[in-house]
């Protein structure tokens, strides 16, 4: 994505950091920014799910100990 790519290669990265969703806005239409947020969250939620059964798998592991 081009924003993370401006951030990562320091071009306008703090405007960007701070305006990130407001760029975003900008460069998607309606319909696109709608989907973007639904996949952000998609992974987000993924993201939690698979840190959450690290946690509790090491949780697991320990109390056999």
């Amino acid at each position: 994505m081009a924003v993370e790519e401006c951030i990562a290669n320091d071009i306008l990265r703090e405007f960007l950091v701070r305006n990130k969703t407001g760029v975003m806005r900008k460069l998607f239409g309606k319909e696109d920014w709608e989907r973007y947020k639904q996949r952000e969250m998609k992974v987000l939620a993924e993201e939690t799910v698979r840190r959450v059964a690290e946690k509790t798998d090491l949780i697991f592991w320990i109390s056999l100990e």
